[in-house]
């Protein structure tokens, strides 16, 4: 439900303002938000190792940012439906990176649910 408001939210904000300036108010307003829940569990916020830093940073400007920004840009020109279908798509890019940078070959059961994700996505988003 709440992934489904930020994509209306967004489609109905985005025509205003450009996806940049609200990549970046989503950044803040969710770090704003795990922030005070990440203190109340007591999740160590610090001590990380550099490397660790780096992966981190890594992941955050790396495939978390760049999709944030293309979901964000997206929705301005495609209908949110059609936006949220195309998430779908994420664990079935996972699994082909994986095989293709790592070596990790997907099993026959995940071959198959990849095989049904795609056939639904495209099913949802034919014209």
């Amino acid at each position: 439900m709440l992934a489904a408001a930020y994509l209306l939210f967004g489609r109905a904000v985005r025509p205003r303002v450009g996806f940049l300036t609200y990549g970046a108010q989503v950044c803040l307003v969710c770090a704003l938000t795990l922030l005070p829940l990440a203190l109340a569990v007591r999740a160590p916020i610090v001590g990380y190792s550099t490397a660790a830093w780096g992966a981190l940073a890594a992941m955050a400007l790396g495939p978390q940012l760049l999709g944030h920004v293309l979901l964000n840009f997206s929705v301005k020109y495609v209908s949110a439906s059609v936006v949220a279908a195309m998430i779908l798509l994420e664990p079935v890019g996972a699994a082909a990176l994986a095989a293709v940078v790592l070596g990790e070959a997907p099993t026959a059961g995940e071959a198959l649910g990849g095989l049904i994700i795609l056939l639904g996505v495209g099913v949802a988003t034919r014209p």
